[in-house]
């Protein structure tokens, strides 16, 4: 037996002028309007044949007052992403160096569960560390 799978396109994130407006249900918008923070979790990741990890994913969870997620569909949020490098003062970690700036956008809470591949993929040759950057 043979048998086709369907693959999605992998989001990345990427320098963007303009963001696309959608129609968004009123059950939605009234969703929405319950976000009070985020979580953010970004882990190395392989999204190609060989064995090398080739970025960064980034996965957004939009959280409610009792921290749980806020579980949106079919609206496009845009999200601006920037990294900076970690650096030491006293001994405690503060923002060092700008080193990547792009726009994305996110259409469902999936986007930000990693059990489910959701996530925004952001290529190493992206990020414009250099060899004196910490690691």
């Amino acid at each position: 037996m043979a048998g086709c799978a369907k693959k999605e396109a992998p989001k990345y994130a990427k320098p963007s002028e303009t963001i696309q407006e959608t129609a968004v249900s009123e059950q939605q918008l009234e969703l929405l309007k319950t976000v009070t923070h985020a979580s953010i979790m970004v882990f190395t990741k392989n999204w190609d044949e060989d064995a090398e990890d080739d970025g960064l994913a980034v996965y957004i969870t939009l959280k409610d007052a009792n921290d749980e997620t806020v579980k949106f569909r079919g609206v496009s949020l845009p999200v601006e992403i920037e990294i900076y490098t970690k650096e030491y003062e006293s001994g405690k970690p503060v923002k060092g160096r700008f080193v990547y700036k792009g726009t994305a956008t996110i259409t469902s809470w999936k986007d930000g569960n990693f059990l489910l591949s959701g996530g925004i993929r952001i290529p190493f040759e992206d990020i414009k560390t250099t060899e004196a950057d910490p690691e």
